[in-house]
């Protein structure tokens, strides 16, 4: 990269992430990780495994994300 020219600043940043940046990727996986989990075990709870099963996995997939996305939202403020 910097025989391309590119300045050091830049350079720095692709190998010195935010420690703000890994706290937040780190909090996201535990969140959408966790929403996984319940989704499994409601699966588990709701057995036997049948089309249900994806609408499950789907909506506790996309509740982490929404979260994650509340968590930023909160943190950004």
């Amino acid at each position: 990269m910097i025989d391309k020219g590119v300045s050091e600043t830049v350079v720095e940043q692709f190998l010195h992430p935010t420690t703000k940046d890994s706290r937040s990727a780190a909090m996201k996986w535990f969140i959408v990780s966790s929403c996984v989990g319940l989704g499994l075990a409601a699966i588990n709870l709701s057995l036997p495994l049948g089309i249900h099963s994806l609408a499950i996995m789907a909506f506790s997939i996309s509740l982490g994300f929404l979260g994650y996305y509340f968590f930023m939202k909160k943190n950004n403020q």
